[in-house]
């Protein structure tokens, strides 16, 4: 089952990401980020499968970090979630 890091600035869009999560994977983990220092903790800290990142938070816009993520974890997808 995978684990599901959910990275956006708006709790309301993360809580609402993790109901859809939990009904579609009764058993996968999620965890969740409000600003880029918590997506590098949780990344650090859990074994995360799928980053579903929001495209623009308050620290700028996270096309700034995806290559830095990717260097440090390889192997993790990430989906790029926006109202843009």
């Amino acid at each position: 089952m995978p684990n599901f890091l959910i990275a956006d600035d708006h709790s309301v869009v993360r809580s609402g990401l993790v109901i859809i999560i939990k009904n579609l994977y009764k058993d996968a983990l999620t965890f969740q980020a409000g600003s880029f220092k918590e997506i590098t903790t949780v990344l650090s800290d859990e074994s995360i499968d799928v980053l579903i990142l929001d495209i623009s938070f308050p620290e700028g816009n996270s096309l700034s970090i995806i290559s830095n993520i990717k260097l440090d974890f390889p192997n993790l997808k990430i989906l790029m979630f926006t109202s843009y």
